[in-house]
């Protein structure tokens, strides 16, 4: 038995996992699940102009792009080490 475990009901830590599992759902959501549907975007994007001849506009903005990507992945995974860090 933990120290908390005398403060809370037994029967009350099944809601308060389930509040955190949706908590943690949603904080999952807003961070994985926008920077990975934005990251599919972006490459299927990136997977067209591929097609195109390559000049100087396009390179840059494929490296602008790239660069945005890398940064927003960056973001989730630092959000996902958090929240995992909250569940020890």
């Amino acid at each position: 038995m933990t120290n908390t475990d005398y403060w809370e009901p037994q029967e009350g830590r099944g809601s308060l996992r389930a509040e955190e599992r949706h908590r943690l759902a949603l904080e999952l959501h807003d961070t994985v699940g926008q920077a990975l549907a934005l990251a599919n975007l972006q490459l299927v994007r990136m997977q067209q102009k591929l097609r195109e001849p390559l000049n100087a506009d396009t390179r840059s903005w494929f490296q602008r792009t790239v660069d945005a990507l890398l940064a927003e992945i960056a973001l989730a995974i630092h959000s996902v080490e958090a929240e995992i860090f909250t569940l020890r």
